[in-house]
């Protein structure tokens, strides 16, 4: 039974060639001296099976990807999982797929580590612009888990009430709970362990509001 599939799989890839052969006007003597081999060659490749060294000329020849050749599965040019690539990669910027840019303890001694290349994207809408952190420290817990990502809206004027990241000019970046904006500041607390402090106008670089907090499942890599 496996003899009598293997002898099906043969005939119906050598079909699938020939069929491609047809359509581009080409012979198969034209087309196996064009990957440097011979009528004899290409007989017994028909008879006993194809070796992979000799697949790949065929695949680069025709620009086939592997699957097409042996099993008949799509995609069936190289350039069409291009094109799904690019395809799927606009969906999700046009659908404001937060990307990863970072991750930021949440600590008073915290730090922001940027990353050049971004890890992956958090698969929820959210508005043009929006980046997504992956958080580390327990002094927002339970509130933000470690491990979890918060989503920033760079734009949005963050309030009261609200969770944000707040960039110090020492290089000191964490998330905090803003509990109130004051004339010379803002009042900002760790849940964990109820502590409060001020971060003064003149020691801060900016202050950014968290508009969600989402687990790790909904971190996505770019495929």
């Amino acid at each position: 039974m496996k003899d009598n599939n293997e002898t099906q799989e043969k005939l119906a890839m050598f079909q699938r060639i020939q069929d491609e052969l047809r359509d581009i006007n080409l012979t198969e003597a034209d087309f196996y001296k064009s990957i440097g081999t011979d009528s004899q060659n290409w007989n017994n490749w028909k008879n006993r099976g194809l070796p992979h060294s000799q697949a790949t000329k065929i695949i680069n020849r025709l620009n086939w990807t592997y699957s097409y050749l042996f099993s008949g599965q799509l995609p069936k040019y190289k350039k069409d999982i291009a094109e799904h690539e690019g395809i799927y990669m606009a969906q999700k910027s046009k659908q404001h797929y937060p990307k990863v840019v970072g991750t930021a303890r949440c600590g008073n001694n915290g730090f922001y580590m940027e990353l050049e290349n971004g890890d992956g994207f958090i698969e929820m809408n959210a508005k043009a612009g929006s980046i997504a952190i992956r958080i580390k420290g327990h002094s927002m817990h339970p509130a933000i888990k470690e491990d979890w990502f918060v989503i920033i809206q760079p734009e949005k004027e963050p309030m009261p009430g609200e969770y944000v990241l707040i960039k110090f000019l020492d290089g000191r970046k964490m998330v905090k709970e803003l509990l109130q904006k004051k004339s010379d500041g803002y009042l900002l607390l760790s849940v964990n362990s109820n502590e409060r402090i001020t971060a003064l106008h003149t020691d801060i670089e900016g202050i950014e509001a968290i508009t969600a907090i989402v687990p790790p499942s909904m971190h996505k890599e770019w495929s």
